[in-house]
């Protein structure tokens, strides 16, 4: 039990969804700026 916790915490299986989360929005924001790229990669010069 930590000491800075308070009385009434969450459950630590809250820890892997915070993670999963925060991996699936860093995981969409770099396959957003591959695609931008692609695409104008794909325009005409």
């Amino acid at each position: 039990m930590n000491r800075f916790e308070g009385e009434n915490t969450q459950g630590r299986n809250n820890d892997v969804k915070d993670s999963g989360f925060g991996f699936i929005i860093g995981f969409v924001f770099l396959a957003a700026i591959y695609i931008i790229a692609q695409v104008f990669s794909l325009l005409p010069n």
